[in-house]
Formats: C-alpha cells, sequence, structure tokens
C-alpha cells in the first residue's frame, strides 16, 4: 500500500472512531508525529488516540498495556 494511502485509511480510521463515540467525524483533528512520539504523545495525553501500523516488540507490548482505557470513560 503505498504511503499516501495508507495515511489517508487511517484517517479514516480515526473519523469513523469520532463519529461512533462523539457523533461527529469532524471533531478529528489529524496530526502527524515521527513514529516514536506516537505512543508518548499518547501517555502525555497530548492526543486522544494514535493510529499507525505499528509492529509490537516487547517493550512496545508494554507500552500499549499501560494505555488501556478505563471501562465507562471512552
Amino acid at each position: 500500500m503505498a504511503h499516501f494511502q495508507k495515511r489517508d485509511f487511517e484517517i479514516s480510521i480515526a473519523k469513523a472512531i469520532a463519529k461512533k463515540l462523539v457523533g461527529d467525524e469532524s471533531k478529528v483533528e489529524v496530526r502527524m508525529f515521527p513514529m516514536a512520539d506516537r505512543i508518548p504523545a499518547v501517555e502525555r495525553n497530548e492526543v486522544d488516540l494514535a493510529i499507525s501500523a505499528i509492529s509490537i516488540a516487547e517493550e512496545k507490548r508494554r507500552q500499549l498495556t499501560s494505555l488501556n482505557p478505563t471501562p465507562g470513560k471512552v
């Protein structure tokens, strides 16, 4: 898949999530981050969601496990 197609796909996913959660896909603000900064941006609450095709190595798995949403708060 070409890079721009992948990006369009990821943006479409974010819009679908926003529409489902808040009823309005226009609530999505797209911000581009280098791969290494995506998970830390979520951890620092700079963004609510990071969408990207990433491989899950053990270190990333530990980081992602700590990011589980609180039930009823999403």
